[in-house]
């Protein structure tokens, strides 16, 4: 696989767009949404799939408490597409 820098420097745009707008669900009144929660582990993918595990560490431990402030695990089960999501 050989990848060009100008791939690469859309990639990290396109990764730091996605970024900046999962902060702004955050600091928002989606910031507990399911929408928010699935854009968050998606996030978690990518850096695993980047073998970046500190970051996936960092994410994951945000998910964990967004999930708290949501009421648990148990009140995500409602959504059972979102809650496959998390457990994979």
């Amino acid at each position: 696989l050989h990848i060009q820098r100008e791939d690469a420097t859309e990639s990290l745009q396109h990764l730091s767009h996605a970024i900046r707008l999962i902060n702004e669900r955050l600091s928002g009144n989606d910031g507990l949404s399911d929408t928010t929660i699935a854009a968050v582990v998606g996030l978690i993918r990518h850096d695993r799939l980047r073998d970046e595990h500190d970051l996936a560490m960092i994410h994951f431990t945000g998910l964990l408490r967004i999930i708290e402030l949501r009421g648990g695990v148990a009140r995500l089960m409602s959504n059972a597409h979102l809650a496959e999501k998390i457990f994979r």
